[in-house]
């Protein structure tokens, strides 16, 4: 008896599911003008104030997707194919909560206008086989901005309180520059210091691990990898940038402050990067382990005690002063520089 009640609790919930007034689903089945299914088409929902993007998805291998539970709301739907004229359509739901598409029907494109198509589609997203990459301007974020910043804005990226960053539900374990390594392993080196408005797009894909590389033997195992394509004008010159803040924490320890900046120079062959911070809330910003694979480190400290240390290269200066001479609050500052040649 109890397995016949849960049987009709299930239903009953399945039934208000459905019903529900305020989601919407959207399907529809991509074909060429024959109506042969085409697989692996890029479909996207964009909404239609900003052209935000709200979902994306794949048609499957008879053509066919599908958006479940959204927010009921009208859309634009975008999709994509290569060598096709983009498809467009607007989305005004109605009373059911369903919106059946059809089928829709990819047009080729001649050779000729494809480069032009390309160059004005500017699409939010594309996927090609395992890589899904993001047209970086299609993500709006403040001035100022980092690239951890942009991550939290694209869909299927989930950047934790600390910096670490999952894409499609698996963890980041490499960020590269144009495809290169960024100094440090610390994927947050990369995405806390480099400004947003230096990327082009963002790529994430599975990569080869480490050692796959180095002994050319596959061995299975994957890195889920974002890879940072710049811009060409960030190619072409530096930059960077320095903030700086402060105010009274309240108690008796008096002012806070915090100064931190960076400046890089990339090209095709180098990578060149300098970041610095210094302040009194004991704030690192990354690990001094990550400093230290830039090749070069330098840090100093003074204590409540005025005992004042530094240390470069492996080689460290340190004296102490007595109670008298004390700082009143205690202050601490790191700086980092690499260099890289491939």
């Amino acid at each position: 008896m109890r397995h016949v009640f849960l049987a009709i609790f299930l239903l009953l919930g399945l039934s208000a599911f459905a019903q529900n007034p305020n989601r919407l689903s959207i399907r529809g089945t991509v074909v060429d003008t024959s109506n042969v299914p085409q697989a692996g088409a890029t479909v996207m929902l964009l909404l239609p104030k900003d052209s935000t993007l709200a979902s994306y998805g794949r048609s499957n291998d008879k053509g066919f997707f599908e958006f479940k539970n959204l927010k009921k709301a009208s859309y634009l739907l975008k999709i994509t194919f290569v060598g096709c004229l983009p498809i467009q359509r607007d989305i005004v739901p109605g009373d059911d909560g369903t919106v059946e598409l059809g089928a829709l029907k990819l047009k080729p494109i001649a050779k000729e206008l494809l480069e032009v198509v390309i160059r004005t589609a500017k699409a939010p997203l594309t996927i090609r086989g395992d890589t899904v990459e993001y047209n970086a301007s299609s993500f709006k974020v403040p001035p100022g901005a980092t690239v951890e910043d942009l991550l939290r804005k694209l869909p299927g990226v989930v950047v934790d309180q600390d910096g670490g960053i999952k894409a499609q539900g698996q963890d980041v374990k490499k960020v590269t520059v144009d495809g290169k390594s960024f100094f440090g392993a610390d994927p947050k080196l990369a995405t806390k210091n480099l400004a947003a408005d230096a990327i082009a797009k963002v790529q994430i894909f599975n990569d080869k691990s480490e050692q796959s590389k180095i002994t050319g033997v596959d061995d299975g195992r994957k890195e889920k990898t974002v890879n940072l394509e710049l811009k060409e004008s960030a190619r072409k010159g530096g930059f960077g940038k320095i903030t700086a803040g402060g105010g009274l924490d309240g108690g008796t320890s008096g002012a806070r402050g915090e100064v931190k900046g960076n400046y890089n120079r990339f090209n095709t062959k180098n990578q060149f990067s300098i970041i610095g911070l210094g302040n009194n809330t004991n704030q690192t910003g990354v690990s001094f382990d990550d400093y230290q694979d830039f090749r070069g480190s330098q840090s100093f400290n003074w204590n409540d005690d005025a005992d004042f240390s530094f240390s470069s290269g492996g080689r460290s200066i340190s004296f102490g002063g007595d109670d008298d001479e004390s700082l009143s609050i205690p202050i601490s500052g790191r700086s980092g520089r690499g260099f890289s040649e491939n």
